[in-house]
């Protein structure tokens, strides 16, 4: 046998490892030319709701204002004069969730728009299109995107550990009044979206009663629930709700 009819087999070795890398570079490519716009589009997301965030109507004991009330009433102007949509703020202690909530004419609009209006998968934090009244109502259910960085309800998966419940065991609402409302969070559910609390949007104050005393809770409280994905399937029914009341 010759020297060369035993190169054959390396050379095949050869261009095999070739073709591999080559598919993992093109591999590698697409991936990157993918992830590439969504980083930009969540940067973007951030950076506006980073902005936002000096409109946090909540009132603060330390600002150095007359009267934190009114304080509190002219950001709320500012955000309504940005947005007109804008219902209330949300927040968590020591977590990303502290945005401003809007109120659309229905549940589509504002999944990939933000408080601004501009086009971004991570969309809005939203009530409900039929909490007509908002936050003064006796049930609210408020929708967020857990976005993979982090941002968004991405934090409400977190509840489904004990540890987080007892450090977070709080949601603080401020309404268009410029008060300040904390609900206790009761219930952590991985649910669907044909779960019995999503049809309490719209139903009477009774059913809502019903539901608060089938829970243990006074029939007297105002329930608010944060929803939102545990898969990264948009067609998955998966739920996950963060219960909460306030008396």
């Amino acid at each position: 046998m010759s020297k060369y009819a035993k190169r054959g087999p390396v050379k095949h070795i050869r261009v095999t490892w070739v073709v591999l890398l080559s598919l993992f570079l093109v591999a590698g490519v697409v991936a990157a030319a993918n992830l590439i716009p969504a980083w930009f589009e969540y940067r973007a997301a951030r950076v506006e709701y980073e902005g936002l965030r000096q409109y946090d109507p909540r009132p603060a004991p330390t600002k150095q204002a007359p009267d934190p009330q009114d304080d509190s009433r002219a950001r709320i102007a500012e955000l309504r004069e940005i947005n007109p949509d804008f219902v209330g703020w949300i927040h968590i202690d020591d977590t990303e969730v502290d945005y401003p909530v809007v109120l659309g004419t229905d549940n589509q609009y504002y999944l990939n728009r933000t408080f601004r209006g501009e086009i971004n998968p991570s969309g809005s934090i939203f009530l409900d299109y039929r909490n007509t009244t908002g936050f003064t109502g006796n049930f609210a259910m408020v929708y967020g995107h857990a976005m993979r960085d982090g941002s968004m309800f991405a934090i409400l998966r977190q509840y489904l550990n004990s540890e987080f419940q007892t450090t977070h065991p709080t949601i603080q609402v401020t309404g268009l009044d410029a008060v300040t409302t904390t609900y206790k969070v009761f219930a952590v559910r991985p649910t669907t979206v044909y779960d019995p609390a999503y049809g309490l949007v719209d139903s009477s104050p009774t059913a809502v009663m019903q539901y608060l005393v089938d829970a243990g809770l006074s029939p007297t409280a105002s329930l608010l629930a944060l929803s939102t994905c545990v898969s990264a399937n948009p067609e998955s029914s998966e739920r996950l709700l963060i219960l909460a009341a306030r008396e």
